[in-house]
C-alpha cells in the first residue's frame, strides 16, 4: 500500500497543473513589458530574468537567483523605460533630428503545458531608426518534474539526430514556400513554383549547416508536432516575418527520445 500511494503521489508531482498569471509591467505607445508567472519559484526565476536579461546566460547563480526573486518587476521596468527615454532624448539633442523615437517591448504568453512541460512564449521587439524595427521570439519549455528549462539538446537522441533532423526541417521549409507562392502567385505552376523554391533556398537556405538549422532555431511543442522557430532574415526575407516550421511527430520518432513524443 505504502508503495502504490508514492507511485500514486509521483504521478501527481510530475503532472500537477502550473497556474500562470500575465502581469503587464509597463505600456505605453512605445514600450511595453509583460511578464509571466507561474508559481515554479525556479521557473519564474528563470522567467523575469529572460525579460530582463539581469544575470548573464541562464545559468543563475545563487545570489543573482535571490536578486531576481526579490526584485519589483514592475518598478524594474519602469526605471529601464525611463533610461531608454531619457538616451533618446539626449541623441535628438545632439543630432537635431526631431523625429527620432525607439519602441521597444518584451511581452511573455503562456503557450501550454503538455505533461509536466510548460511552455511560455516570450515575443521582444526594438526599433531605434530606419525602415523598420527588429522582432524575436523565444521559447522557454520548462521541466516541472526535473525543474528545469531544457533545449534541444535533451530531447534528441544524440548527435546523430542532428542531420536527420535538418532533413526533416528542410522538407517543411520547401513546403511552406510552396504554400506561400500558391497563396501570392496563383498562376504560377508547378515549374514555376519549384523555379521559385530554388531561388529561395539558394538565397537564404544553403549557407546554413545542418548544425545552424537544429540549433539556433526556437521549437516548443505544438498540437500536430514540434514547431521551428526562425528569425527574420534567417532563412527567408523580412516580410515574411519569422518562419515557424512544424514536423510531425510522427516524422520525429529516430530522432526526438520517445518521452517527448507522447502528446
Amino acid at each position: 500500500m505504502k508503495k502504490l500511494t508514492i507511485i500514486a503521489l509521483f504521478a501527481l508531482f510530475s503532472y500537477a497543473q502550473i497556474n500562470p498569471q500575465s502581469q503587464e509591467l509597463y505600456s505605453d505607445d512605445a514600450h511595453s513589458y509583460t511578464l509571466v508567472q507561474t508559481g515554479n519559484e525556479n521557473l519564474d526565476i528563470l522567467l523575469k530574468n529572460r525579460l530582463f536579461g539581469i544575470c548573464e546566460g541562464e545559468s543563475i547563480d545563487e545570489r543573482c537567483a535571490l536578486l531576481l526573486k526579490s526584485l519589483d518587476a514592475k518598478k524594474y521596468a519602469t526605471s529601464l523605460v525611463e533610461q531608454s527615454k531619457a538616451q533618446a532624448d539626449k541623441e535628438m539633442a545632439q543630432n537635431g533630428d526631431l523625429d527620432f523615437h525607439s519602441e521597444f517591448s518584451a511581452e511573455q504568453s503562456f503557450v501550454s503545458q503538455i505533461g509536466n512541460l510548460a511552455q511560455i512564449k516570450q515575443f521582444s521587439y526594438s526599433y531605434s531608426g530606419g525602415a523598420h524595427g527588429m522582432e524575436h521570439t523565444s521559447y522557454i519549455i520548462y521541466d516541472l518534474l526535473a525543474d528545469k528549462k531544457i533545449d534541444i539538446t535533451n530531447v534528441l537522441i544524440g548527435a546523430v539526430s542532428v542531420e536527420p533532423l535538418y532533413k526533416e526541417i528542410f522538407k517543411g521549409y520547401k513546403d511552406m514556400l510552396r504554400a506561400d507562392i500558391i497563396a501570392s502567385q496563383p498562376n504560377c505552376d508547378k515549374a514555376c513554383q519549384e523555379r521559385d523554391i530554388t531561388e529561395f533556398i539558394k538565397t537564404f537556405w544553403v549557407d546554413n549547416l545542418p548544425e545552424d538549422i537544429v540549433f539556433k532555431s526556437e521549437f516548443y511543442f505544438a498540437k500536430e508536432g514540434v514547431a521551428f522557430v526562425f528569425a527574420p532574415y534567417f532563412i527567408a526575407p523580412y516580410a515574411m516575418g519569422e518562419p515557424e516550421i512544424i514536423v510531425p511527430y510522427e516524422n520525429l520518432k529516430s530522432i526526438f527520445k520517445e518521452e517527448f513524443l507522447k502528446f
